[in-house]
Parts: C-alpha cells; structure tokens; sequence
C-alpha cells in the first residue's frame, strides 16, 4: 500500500494556528464536510494512507485557533498515489539501478534514471555494505518514498543492517534486526499475497 504526505505553511495572518483540519476527497471539490475530514494535527504535515498505487486524492486544510475557531479553507491540491518501484533509491518515481560490489570492498554505486536512460558515472552511494556473500536487497523501509537497501547476513547469525537513502547517497548501515533468515533461509521483503 502507498500513501501521500501533505505540507503545508502557517498562515501569514493573525489566525494564531494551533491546529489544522485536513479534509480530503476523490472529487476535486473537496468540500469541508464531517465526511471529508481525515485528521486534526498539531503542526503542518500529514500523511494519507494506506492507499492503493494510482489512486488520486484532493485536499484542503483548515486551520484552529487555540479557541477552535475556524479559518478559511486553503485552496485545493491533489496527488496520486505512485505504483510500486522496485530501486527508486532517490524517490523521484522512476526505478534506478543499484550496484553492490560485494566481496571485500562492499561499495554500493547508484546510477539514477532520468526517463529515458540511466544517467552516465553512477556514483558511490555507500562504502561498506553487504560483505562478502551477504544478501542485499532494496525498499522502501522508513516510508520515506525512496528506496532503502538493506543486508541479510545468513548463515549462524542471521543479523539484517539497514542504510537509508538521503536522495543521494545512503546514510550508514544500522542493525534492525538480530536473528532473521538464518543459515539457508531466502528472505524476500515486500512480497505481496
């Protein structure tokens, strides 16, 4: 499942916005209605989901004052929800393709696409990563709309590390797990029914 994740300013006048409304509808209308509203939140982001890939929505925000009294709405934006990447690993929608080197070097290079190809001297994305016969894989772990890699070490340990992508590189290898897929055991993350 995907979602959509809103941002917002605070209003430039004298509302004094202590919470917002987010009001949200498949019809481009979005009307303010109890029906419509998904949340109240204290500061200006929201994320809308689960939703499923290509679905598109419509959104306004209202904000409250520390009475409750209600702004005026904001004008309507819309987003559709993007189908499954396999290495979007700098979350533009697009897969890119990831290297891992493995062996004893364990770098990690990154050549992203820009729609019509894979754009030329991919880079190092991470200098230690999956070791020798470690079994690298990528996705979206931390729900941030770019693809993450991630390590299953196997054999007697079975440890799972982590490394986050910024959008441009990917930040350093963190343990998530301590005993997943030991010994011969095949993971395989994001598989779906």
């Amino acid at each position: 499942m995907h979602s959509l994740g809103l941002t917002w300013s605070e209003p430039n006048d004298d509302v004094g916005a202590t919470a917002y409304r987010v009001y949200a509808s498949q019809s481009s209308d979005v009307p303010v209605t109890a029906a419509n509203l998904r949340a109240t939140v204290s500061g200006t982001s929201y994320r809308h989901g689960p939703l499923r890939a290509a679905q598109t929505w419509y959104y306004r925000v209202v904000a409250l004052d520390a009475a409750g009294n209600v702004g005026p709405a904001s004008g309507v934006v819309g987003g559709t929800a993007r189908g499954r990447t396999v290495s979007d690993v700098n979350g533009d929608g697009r897969d890119d393709t990831v290297d891992f080197t493995r062996g004893t070097l364990a770098d990690v290079y990154a050549s992203v696409s820009d729609g019509s190809r894979f754009v030329p001297n991919s880079s190092k994305w991470h200098d230690f990563f999956a070791v020798d016969q470690e079994l690298p894989l990528a996705g979206d772990f931390d729900g941030a709309g770019r693809d993450d890699i991630i390590t299953f070490t196997l054999g007697g340990t079975g440890d799972v590390y982590a490394a986050l992508s910024t959008g441009t590189a990917f930040g350093p290898g963190q343990k998530w797990h301590d005993s997943f897929a030991p010994g011969t055991d095949l993971p395989r993350p994001g598989l779906q029914p």
